[in-house]
């Protein structure tokens, strides 16, 4: 039972609040896309700059804390937001690290963003029920 504690609680918000969760979710894919696009650059500063790879760790940071933003608004407690939130973000880094070209790079991620991003959108509910669910499996 402390790993239901442990995950927080959570309450669907209703009406317009519900459209502005999911709102904010979309942008913070859109800015969790855009941050490893923008990293590209910086990677391709970073053998000449010591503070591009902080910055590119900077990015996944503000990234991450968007997407747990957005998530709070949906309605998952905060470490529940944390787990889909890194949840989400992990493709997204692993398939940028599988080109060079910024243009190929976004016409990976943003269908990979939407993929991924989708069912949180439609069923959040469902994804914090299969949370706890996990959650009570481990623990016994």
């Amino acid at each position: 039972m402390a790993a239901l504690f442990w995950l927080g609680g959570f309450s669907s918000p209703t009406g317009a609040w519900r459209a502005l969760a999911l709102v904010a979710w979309a942008a913070a894919l859109i800015l969790a896309v855009l941050s490893q696009v923008w990293q590209m650059g910086l990677r391709q500063i970073e053998t000449s700059r010591w503070w591009a790879s902080n910055g590119r760790d900077f990015l996944n940071l503000a990234a991450l804390g968007a997407l747990v933003a957005a998530l709070r608004g949906m309605g998952f407690g905060g470490p529940a937001a944390l787990i889909v939130g890194a949840s989400v973000l992990l493709p997204l880094l692993l398939a940028g690290s599988l080109t060079k070209d910024r243009v190929r790079l976004g016409r990976l991620l943003f269908p990979l963003a939407a993929l991924v991003g989708t069912p949180v959108a439609l069923a959040p509910a469902r994804i914090e029920a299969f949370l706890r669910a996990l959650a009570v499996s481990l623990a016994s």
